[in-house]
């Protein structure tokens, strides 16, 4: 077997199993229904002699996870056992179990990640006439950016080329940056008043983690979690999609993001979170499996335009 093909082999039987696991952990079945599922899982792939027998093994054990739940097709079914779409009423991507916080603690999350982010975001721009705020950018920002992005961040904010800029940086970099800018920035470099008052909001000891990706081979939790990782770029190296993928899964930040400069209540975002995802997920266009620059580039169509245009559907 030729490595390309056992890659894809790997990749379909690995998404198998990261999907039980995922059921399992929403608890939308019984761990011994999940042992079940397993076992005859690796026993279709165990028969497949060839690449069309493989395919059909996999696509078996769709079948076999949709006819778990009573659900109108594969994909409602898929999203009833993940637990983001109950048979009654609108799938949860904020579920209270999982947060264990309440609306108004929310709402101070997000309250605190926007104050912080735009923290970075103004702090770039300031870096543009000022040497010493440009300093702290390219500190900071070392190990945060890849060498090529953080290159393009510094060279646009000494010419001012704004969309370069803001191209070169997510809204989870900036987050980053905005966080590191709180610790690690001298005194005398807060002389902005609005810069004060952003430091102010950001620097409120509320919970972010609700708002981070659940990628337990990166955090080393099933639960989500906001953590510092390695450039987008770093993930590539791997031979599974996977890891890149849970890296770039960042679009609770957007958003968060684009809910604090909407004012979007903290109690809305979960009810418009599941077709905002749908929208998003449906203009993704990949190169390939390792493609995180698609995943960004869609979460940036994210607009205040587009959230009131799917906030007004019936």
């Amino acid at each position: 077997m030729d490595g390309v093909t056992a890659n894809i082999r790997l990749g379909e039987l690995h998404s198998v199993l990261a999907m039980l696991c995922a059921i399992e952990q929403s608890g939308t079945v019984e761990s011994p229904k999940i042992r079940q599922l397993y076992r005859t899982a690796l026993d279709r792939y165990s028969q497949a002699e060839n690449a069309a027998a493989w395919t059909n093994a996999s696509l078996s054990i769709i079948d076999d996870l949709s006819a778990v739940v009573t659900a109108p097709s594969r994909d409602a079914a898929i999203r009833i056992l993940l637990g983001t779409s109950a048979p009654f009423g609108p799938p949860k991507w904020f579920p209270e179990s999982c947060l264990s916080i309440s609306s108004s603690a929310l709402g101070s999350s997000l309250e605190a990640f926007g104050a912080t982010v735009r923290l970075a975001r103004e702090w770039i721009v300031e870096a543009a006439s000022s040497e010493a705020k440009r300093r702290i950018i390219q500190q900071q920002s070392l190990g945060l950016l890849s060498l090529t992005r953080r290159k393009a961040l510094l060279e646009g904010i000494a010419v001012r080329d704004w969309p370069a800029v803001w191209e070169s940086a997510s809204v989870s970099d900036l987050y980053f940056l905005g966080s590191s800018l709180l610790e690690h920035a001298p005194a005398e470099l807060w002389n902005n008043p609005a810069l004060l008052a952003m430091r102010r909001t950001a620097s409120q000891s509320v919970p972010l983690d609700v708002l981070g990706q659940v990628a337990p081979p990166l955090s080393g939790c099933a639960a989500p979690r906001v953590r510092r990782y390695q450039p987008y770029e770093e993930y590539q190296r791997h031979m599974l999609p996977e890891r890149v993928a849970e890296r770039a899964a960042e679009l609770k930040f957007y958003l968060a993001w684009l809910a604090d400069s909407s004012a979007l209540p903290a109690g809305a975002l979960a009810a418009i979170t599941p077709t905002m995802a749908d929208a998003v997920t449906s203009k993704m266009e990949f190169r390939d499996l390792w493609d995180w620059g698609a995943a960004l580039e869609a979460y940036r169509g994210l607009t205040p335009d587009t959230l009131e245009l799917l906030m007004n559907q019936p």
